[in-house]
């Protein structure tokens, strides 16, 4: 009955076995649904089973809704206002069931929003974006073709005639009956909903029940001796493979596609299939926004876009807009280097010589020439001691840029010749724009601002060019930094000045440019320059590398499936599609923590390396062997026997009022317990993410995020915080986590709130087992203390607390007036800074049972008087 994907304690990883879709390994719907025909009637779950959301978290929806009611922080008053209702009520009759109407009751006190209308936009956009799930929609349509009678089954605060209208909306209709928990009284997770239905429809029939939650759904309802069919929660299984770090809503909606999209059970796909859309579909839509924002923004009147990359872009951004003119170029470096070569010195003799000494692919001096068309100076080779059929090697490799500069003129003056053919390609281009934006992936920016340099100065045409690139990063790190400070080029996603840790991890890793470019590869090959006919001109193309097609052409549908997918989801919400490059390079970010996926199903592609294939013998070299040369694939990031302490530079980017505290428990994790995983519950996920960016190249961490404790398998390390008030677990949830804890367990309490978690009166023994830290932060220059961070450390193993205890760390902050203090405690010291942690936590209860209580009153009081 357990999902094997959530059993282990695994690193949070992306799936690398395969295709994604094919991890559950579902039976078809027909197979689903004959299984049930033996009962007399079925019984189907309703959220997250017949209708799904495309947000990885049901509550994530209310941030939508505080949008429409234009409330700030929405959604932590919605899921407070929940809980309170939910509290009031159990006192009042004895049960937690509330209707919506309960809840904007206490909603409308707080923000003086009408119930009603918050009802009325809640139910709305809940009846916009509840979609039939594709699989349980065959599943029902089978069983309804077969005269079986269903029921609908649901714990919700929406009413049944409300929860009746979402799934006739999505296609759900003639159903036996509807039980809602919010009219009943009763839930499944108390077993009293099911008790209902069975009274209703007779204990003497045989029924089966369909759901995705083990708990309510499954042994709730097996306890009562109804048969069941587990679903298993398509968030659920996807979440676990998301990248963690990005900004909530776009994270949420961006899982929300993949995980409904792969895990519904409906279709499985190919890893290239995959690849396209669960990495790179988020970036390719984010990228053609921001361009069409740029464009609207800067009053451009074309865009422009680069072959070949520009292919998949150009392809989406049609798809998405059609008030912007724009087209396909046909260009790339070679071009770029060819037609405008009289000032490109320095990059012709790198790339066109000096590369091809250092590849791994043998290419003679008259390939050189004849791809270049350069085919004349052959003669005069020999006169610098060089043969026409020599291999371009390092030896040599000065002499050959000696033969270049010395006749340099003839370079310039034969590559010039078509110089009126490229010109008046692009005056058809052009069409008299006055403003166009060249786009490109990346990653010097060479092609816009060699495009720039042809329209703008050697033409002299009436044009203004813009460079836009996705990535920009040069070898050399300040090789076009003034062009990025002068705006020659504008970056989606990252730069040397902008997301400068995103940067730095794509600078970090050998070979990363091919694998970020497998995304936008084309189905022909690369351009490499004109030729005159007799009437116009023709294309140039190198050596098609025909292999790659069918696997590029099911990344692009992957992409295009996401994009058309998010596009029919949030169609009707401008702000969902502005996606921030951050945001949209996380996907890719989390595949290259483990490179394995893109060798076993990538490695197979064949690429013509350099800047042009070798004309004579049209050699190749694949992915597979690229990694293998540049010894690339699942590297460690981290020496075993190396601490966190040398790689935490404290960065005073960083406001470590709010901060040390998390960066303090790493080094205990990392240093103490060295886990190739970490759980975390309702911490500052972005704020983590942050700092395992910043130790990246050392720490080989990952970080599960959970939302239920049952969730957490033994022998964890587990961080816990109060970051988010709405998000806390009950208190006697957490005091019976802590009891059943194993002894290999450690549960580390950041307490950024002071909420004091795992404490609960009267449940003292739990106290036994915990050892508090405290981290001090000091002015270094006047020893004055400037203020104190207290984590709480939980472990039934007593030597791991003396562990813990036994550290001592003093560091002074880099660049700063400031240093952190941790010390050794006495038992005495440990035993006072527990208790007042217990005063502080028990002040904090009874304030807050003091405010329910007088809350209370009064709507008691207001009741009484109407």
């Amino acid at each position: 009955m357990d999902n094997p994907l959530h059993s282990t304690g695994s690193a949070k990883m992306p799936y690398l076995d395969g295709s994604e879709s094919k991890a559950l390994n579902r039976p078809s719907a027909l197979d689903f649904a004959k299984n049930m025909l033996e009962y007399d009637i079925i019984s189907i779950d309703v959220f997250d089973t017949l209708l799904l959301r495309p947000f990885s978290e049901p509550h994530h929806l209310f941030m939508i809704i505080g949008e429409k009611l234009n409330c700030t922080n929405f959604m932590s008053i919605r899921m407070k206002a929940e809980k309170e209702a939910r509290y009031q009520a159990e006192i009042r009759k004895g049960n937690k069931e509330v209707t919506l109407y309960d809840i904007y009751e206490l909603i409308e006190l707080q923000t003086g929003i009408d119930k009603r209308y918050g009802v009325q936009v809640e139910f709305q956009t809940e009846l916009e974006f509840c979609f039939a799930n594709p699989y349980m929609k065959d599943v029902f349509e089978l069983l309804k073709s077969q005269d079986k009678k269903m029921i609908a089954i649901s714990d919700s605060y929406l009413t049944k005639s409300m929860v009746v209208k979402l799934l006739e909306n999505a296609g759900f209709s003639g159903f036996l009956d509807v039980f809602v928990s919010s009219e009943n009284n009763g839930s499944k997770q108390d077993q009293q909903l099911f008790k209902i239905a069975l009274q209703k429809l007779g204990k003497d029939i045989r029924l089966v029940h369909v759901g995705e939650n083990i708990e309510s759904d499954i042994k709730n309802a097996q306890e009562l001796g109804i048969a069941t069919r587990y679903y298993n929660n398509v968030h659920e299984t996807g979440n676990q493979f998301r990248s963690d770090g990005m900004s909530e809503l776009i994270g949420s909606t961006y899982s929300g596609i993949v995980n409904t999209h792969l895990h519904n059970g409906s279709k499985q796909y190919t890893p290239h299939y995959e690849y396209g859309f669960i990495y790179g579909g988020l970036y390719i839509l984010g990228y053609c926004q921001w361009i069409y924002d740029y464009a609207k923004q800067n009053n451009i009147d074309k865009v422009l876009f680069l072959s070949r990359d520009g292919d998949i872009y150009r392809k989406v951004f049609n798809f998405l807009y059609t008030d912007i003119d724009h087209e396909y170029v046909y260009w790339s470096r070679i071009a770029n280097i060819k037609y405008t070569i009289e000032k490109n010195r320095y990059d012709f003799l790198k790339r066109m010589v000096k590369h091809k000494a250092n590849g791994v692919l043998a290419i003679t001096i008259k390939g050189l020439l004849e791809s270049l068309e350069l085919d004349d100076m052959v003669d005069l080779l020999p006169l610098y001691q060089l043969k026409q059929n020599d291999l371009i090697h390092k030896g040599n490799v000065k002499i050959i840029q000696t033969f270049f500069v010395e006749n340099w003129d003839q370079v310039v003056k034969k590559l010039s010749e078509d110089n009126e053919l490229v010109k008046g390609y692009f005056l058809s281009i052009l069409g008299g724009s006055k403003k166009v934006a060249v786009v490109d992936v990346g990653w010097v920016g060479s092609g816009g601002s060699g495009i720039k340099y042809l329209i703008e100065e050697k033409w002299k045409l009436n044009c203004e060019v813009h460079s836009l690139v996705a990535g920009c990063r040069h070898s050399n790190h300040t090789g076009n930094l003034t062009q990025i400070m002068k705006k020659d080029i504008a970056a989606y996603i990252f730069s040397r000045m902008y997301n400068r840790n995103l940067y730095d991890i794509h600078s970090s890793k050998k070979h990363i440019n091919v694998f970020f470019e497998l995304f936008t590869q084309a189905c022909y090959p690369s351009f490499s320059g004109f030729k005159k006919t007799d009437d116009s001109f023709k294309f140039l193309f190198d050596v098609p590398e025909v292999e790659n097609y069918k696997i590029i052409k099911q990344i692009h549908q992957g992409i295009f499936d996401f994009v058309r997918l998010y596009k029919n989801a949030f169609s009707n919400y401008e702000y969902l599609f502005n996606i921030s490059g951050y945001d949209a390079y996380l996907p890719f970010k989390m595949i290259i923590k483990d490179l394995r996926f893109i060798k076993n199903y990538f490695g197979s592609l064949r690429f013509s390396r350099g800047v042009i294939a070798d004309t004579e013998n049209q050699t190749f070299e694949t992915l597979n062997e690229i990694m293998d040369q540049a010894e690339l694939c699942h590297q460690n990031h981290l020496n075993e026997n190396s601490s966190i302490e040398n790689s935490a530079h404290f960065s005073n980017d960083i406001d470590y009022s709010m901060t040390y505290h998390y960066e303090y428990a790493l080094k205990i994790i990392h240093d103490l317990f060295s886990p190739p995983a970490i759980y975390e519950m309702n911490t500052d996920k972005l704020l983590l993410e942050n700092l395992l960016n910043i130790f990246e190249n050392r720490i080989n961490l990952s970080v599960n995020s959970i939302k239920n404790l049952r969730q957490i398998p033994g022998k964890s390390v587990v961080l816990i915080d109060d970051f988010n008030h709405g998000a806390l677990p009950e208190p006697k949830e957490m005091i019976n986590f802590l009891k059943s804890a194993d002894k290999e367990s450690v549960i580390i309490f950041l307490n950024s709130n002071k909420e004091y978690l795992f404490y609960n009166y009267p449940d003292k023994e739990i106290l036994e087992f915990i050892v508090p830290v405290e981290i001090l932060r000091y002015n270094a220059a006047d020893e004055t203390q400037q203020d104190s961070k207290t984590i709480f450390l939980y472990s039934k193993r007593k030597d791991r607390r003396n562990m813990v205890n036994q550290q001592s760390f003093e560091k002074t902050l880099d660049g700063s007036n400031e240093k952190i203090i941790v010390k050794k405690m006495s038992e005495e010291q440990l035993r006072i800074k527990v208790l007042e942690g217990i005063l502080e936590a028990t002040e904090k209860r009874l304030e807050h049972y003091i405010k329910l209580e007088s809350e209370l009153r009064t709507k008691l009081n207001m009741k009484m008087t109407e």
